[in-house]
């Protein structure tokens, strides 16, 4: 006989754009044999603004700040497995996972000098720009052994995973005087990007054997290997070239 679950699930929002979210989980067993799934994906959409006054007092003036800026990506997940047991108390089986998502923000900017007297002597703009990208994915191997009903059992498992995140940005400055002349023909203008990829692996496996009922022994192995490669570049314009 075949039986079986499942279910679906999902919601979402509206302010300027639309966003939300859904998904769905199943799961199957038959005879000895059972499995399981799940797999949602989403989106997401934000903006804000936002304006600010400091006030100076040893040199008497202002710095008035304004802007906007907007948030919105996406992102994929899921996970699945398949497990086996072919007699009682013994199974062995595979999990896996895999998820990833992107990002996009961005934001314009001005902010003014005021003196002493609230007179605009000077102001920049600034606009960002940055976005960026996730990834994960797992894997795991799994044998259990519950040998007899004393307590004599043997577990033993082995999981890879790799994650990956990504980013990368542009700056844009430019300064200028209060009649909104620019002050230098050489506005900041800055390139970041960063990107790290890491791997781990995990072994491990565990057995244990009863002597009598107050005491036994316990014997495993564990080991985890890791590999980590991260990488960043900043590049600013040179404008004497």
């Amino acid at each position: 006989a075949l039986g079986y679950q499942g279910s679906l699930n999902g919601g979402g929002n509206y302010t300027d754009k639309v966003s939300g979210w859904g998904g769905i989980d199943l799961s199957l067993k038959k005879k000895k044999t059972s499995a399981f799934g799940n797999f949602y994906s989403g989106t997401w959409n934000n903006s804000n603004s936002f304006n600010t006054r400091t006030n100076y007092l040893t040199t008497p003036s202002s710095l008035l700040s304004t802007g906007s800026g907007r948030n919105d990506g996406y992102w994929i997940w899921g996970q699945g497995g398949l497990e086996y047991d072919p007699v009682e108390g013994q199974s062995f089986g595979f999990e896996g996972s895999v998820g990833t998502g992107k990002w996009y923000n961005n934001d314009n900017g001005r902010a003014e000098n005021l003196n002493s007297l609230g007179v605009l002597s000077s102001f920049y703009t600034q606009a960002g720009n940055r976005d960026g990208l996730w990834e994960n994915l797992t894997g795991n191997i799994y044998y259990n052994d519950k040998i007899n009903e004393l307590g004599r059992e043997f577990n033993a498992d082995v999981t890879l995973s790799r994650n990956r995140n990504k980013m990368n940005m542009k700056l844009f400055k430019q300064d200028y005087d209060a009649n909104g002349n620019p002050v230098n023909s050489t506005p900041l203008d800055q390139r970041d990007s960063s990107e790290a990829v890491n791997y781990n692996l995990n072994i491990q496996a565990d057995y244990t054997h009863p002597l009598n009922q107050s005491s036994k022994i316990e014997t495993g192995y564990k080991s985890t290997y890791r590999i980590n490669d991260n990488e960043f570049k900043s590049d600013t314009l040179d404008y004497s070239l």
